[in-house]
């Protein structure tokens, strides 16, 4: 499903947004902004796969192709980007070109993809927009997991969309 949202940014300025999900509509829209030049670096994928992986404290979500740690921001809301600049340099999105897959046993109705400022697609998850952490280097490192960083910290996600905060 598709819902437009218009959003006021800083400045002022109003853009036009549109965010894809397989959550209803009651759910609410979300908006998203980031730096386009801070997002040059980020690989972008078709049909980036969002996966279930176990790790030594329990599964929780990864992707792309080397199936590295996923992470949600408290500093997001549901469906908006709150980072943006050197942020994306630390914490980069999970970008797609087309639409995002699912497996292991991450549910496809919490998978969609939101737009952001500079027209790439964002992957979310249970509305969270999802990031890399740029210190993980494989599928078995979480070291952004309860990081402070930029204003708030940084989770893993568990399959049923929610952060992953307990001690290991």
């Amino acid at each position: 499903m598709i819902l437009g949202a218009v959003v006021t940014g800083c400045g002022g300025s109003s853009q036009s947004m549109s965010i894809t999900t397989g959550r209803p509509s009651h759910q609410g829209p979300g908006v998203a902004s980031a730096s386009a030049s801070a997002t040059a670096s980020v690989a972008k994928r078709d049909g980036v796969v969002v996966t279930t992986k176990r790790v030594k404290f329990g599964t929780i979500l990864g992707a792309g192709p080397r199936e590295q740690t996923v992470y949600m921001f408290e500093g997001d809301s549901r469906s908006r980007s709150r980072c943006m600049g050197a942020c994306v340099r630390t914490w980069p999105p999970v970008l797609t070109k087309s639409a995002p897959r699912v497996g292991g046993m991450a549910i496809p109705a919490d998978l969609g993809t939101m737009a952001r400022a500079d027209g790439s697609k964002q992957v979310t998850y249970f509305h969270h927009p999802l990031y890399y952490y740029s210190k993980d280097k494989d599928s078995r490192d979480v070291a952004g997991k309860g990081v402070k960083s930029f204003g708030s910290r940084w989770y893993p996600l568990r399959t049923i969309g929610v952060k992953f905060d307990k001690p290991w």
